[in-house]
């Protein structure tokens, strides 16, 4: 075989890059987040950590006949605590020999803050929902006769597959403790997928919001609105809580008699009626980023710091649908 002779790959692999990286930085995919849309925020919170609200009761009424002196009663009052929970950070450092030998390094940098943000932002997300989970569990938190907890589906049908009745029930039982106004249900993209791709549903599917006024997919950030069905605006979230060993829970009816609950999601269905939401939170301080040069490590640090609360509203104005996620484990006996 003949000898190579010139400027060839074979003898000059020393000026060849092996591997040539874009200048772009990438970021991760992220999903929506969309729980401050359906927070009551406590804004008049000045000091302290610890707020109480104070309710009134209802008047009532007695029979009266002429000539009989007035019973006059008093109204009841009670109170509601809320506190400022949680303290959480997010901090981060470059070293001053990587800023020198990467050439991605002021991309790197300049993103820092954006992605300390959203790690706070995700991590509040999660606690907002998880407040579903602060109905007592393994219960079917019945108010005035009507579960306000309960898992997805009929035995004919199959559990864990939310149905239009489970949503018609849903909102049975909000109009049964005065919670009547726009419907919001967030679901897990699991239940999306079963619902759409039910010939019995589908058909029955709008796909503009009944109370929001948004077309589906449209330009606002944040909101992934799915489909509107008997009066219930859909969206779907990744960040809803899980259910794991809720066995002595039954369906809407009072029906089923289950093995296992493992995995499942929690469907959380409200009134969004502005102040009287289920989930509140107060800020203490908002996210806030700081960054400064650390001389002995010789490394720039980076930290974002948030202090707020989250706590429960208006209980009453939540219903959970236990259902499905791709991966849960639904048994009945």
């Amino acid at each position: 075989m003949a000898e190579l002779n010139g400027i060839n790959t074979q003898n000059s692999q020393a000026v060849i890059r092996a591997i040539v990286y874009s200048g772009m930085l990438r970021e991760a995919l992220e999903p929506d987040l969309i729980a401050m849309n359906y927070v009551d925020v406590i804004n008049s919170f000045p000091d302290g950590d610890k707020w109480q609200d104070v309710e009134m009761g209802e008047a009532t009424v007695s029979d009266y006949a002429e000539g009989e002196a007035i019973d006059y009663k008093g109204i009841e009052f009670g109170t509601r605590d809320f506190e400022i929970n949680n303290y959480v950070q997010s901090g981060h450092f470059v070293t001053a020999k990587f800023a020198q030998d990467s050439y991605l390094a002021n991309q790197i940098m300049a993103k820092v803050p954006g992605l300390e943000a959203r790690a706070i932002a995700c991590d509040l997300e999660t606690k907002i929902w998880a407040l579903a989970n602060k109905q007592t569990l393994n219960d079917d938190n019945d108010i005035n006769g009507m579960a306000h907890r309960f898992v997805a589906g009929t035995s004919t049908e199959g559990y864990g597959a939310i149905t239009p009745e489970d949503f018609a029930f849903a909102g049975a039982a909000l109009n049964k403790v005065r919670y009547v106004g726009p419907r919001v249900a967030v679901v897990p993209a699991y239940q999306e997928y079963l619902l759409v791709s039910n010939p019995r549903i589908k058909a029955s599917l709008q796909y503009n919001p009944k109370f929001e006024g948004i077309v589906r997919d449209g330009a606002l950030s944040g909101t992934r609105f799915a489909f509107s069905i008997f009066g219930w605006d859909v969206y779907t979230s990744e960040f809803l809580p899980l259910s794991n060993g809720e066995t002595s829970l039954k369906n809407r009816d009072g029906d089923g008699t289950f093995t296992a609950l493992t995995n499942c999601k929690v469907a959380v269905l409200f009134a969004n009626i502005p102040e009287r939401r289920p989930f509140r939170m107060a800020w203490r301080q908002m996210p806030k980023f700081e960054g400064k040069w650390n001389m002995d490590m010789q490394r720039e640090e980076y930290v974002t710091v948030a202090r707020y609360g989250v706590g429960m509203g208006d209980t009453a104005n939540l219903v959970c649908i236990i259902c499905k996620d791709s991966d849960s484990t639904v048994t009945a006996s």
